[in-house]
């Protein structure tokens, strides 16, 4: 069976604010992509004029955590 890398995105919303959290598991060839992970809360709101929109504005965050984070 090939190897599988996945990437797993939780939004929550409540008063005001969202939650996003995510993580990673799994392998790529011999890279192990289980290291990546965060809870970004007190996120603003997220756009609900479209499903895309919404999507993309939360890949965005987490694109930004990525970048933003520490090489292991």
């Amino acid at each position: 069976m090939a190897a599988q890398a996945k990437i797993t995105i939780r939004v929550t919303s409540s008063r005001g604010a969202s939650s996003i959290s995510y993580s990673t598991s799994g392998r790529y060839v011999s890279l192990a992509t289980n290291i990546l992970g965060s809870d970004l809360v007190r996120q603003p709101i997220l756009p609900t004029s479209t499903d895309k929109a919404f999507w993309e504005a939360v890949l965005a965050i987490v694109n930004a955590d990525i970048v933003a984070s520490p090489l292991p």
